[in-house]
């Protein structure tokens, strides 16, 4: 039979470890909506530079 301390060690610890488990889901999460705001502002810069032709007509365009 367990001490109640040496339980609630074991408790501490299966929640330490579920809480990093939940920051690294986080962060890969935080770092493919960084890639997809990437990957959408390439895309728009794409279109734009098709759409007028070069950057100086863009320049020109939003200035």
């Amino acid at each position: 039979m367990l001490l109640w301390s040496a339980y609630r060690g074991i408790e501490r610890e299966e929640l330490e470890l579920e809480l990093v488990g939940i920051k690294s889901r986080a962060l890969r999460s935080s770092a493919q909506t960084v890639s997809y705001e990437v990957f959408i502002g390439l895309i728009l810069i794409v279109r734009l530079v098709s759409a007028f032709g070069s950057t100086k007509a863009i320049t020109e365009v939003f200035s």
